[in-house]
């Protein structure tokens, strides 16, 4: 997760991370910035979701 408006850690570096990592998937957000994004309800299902991962 990544918020494309981070002002703390540029969206670019999420990118290029996520493309160096084999496997890895970013999902991009709008207009939470750096720490919204952490009290986002549709961010916090999806990351549960994934940690839960498949059968859940």
């Amino acid at each position: 997760m990544h918020d494309r408006d981070d002002a703390a850690v540029p969206y670019g570096d999420g990118v290029a991370i996520a493309a160096a990592w084999t496997g890895a998937t970013l999902r991009a957000t709008d207009g939470l910035g750096h720490h919204r994004l952490l009290r986002d309800p549709e961010v916090i299902a999806a990351v549960v979701d994934f940690v839960a991962g498949p059968g859940r």
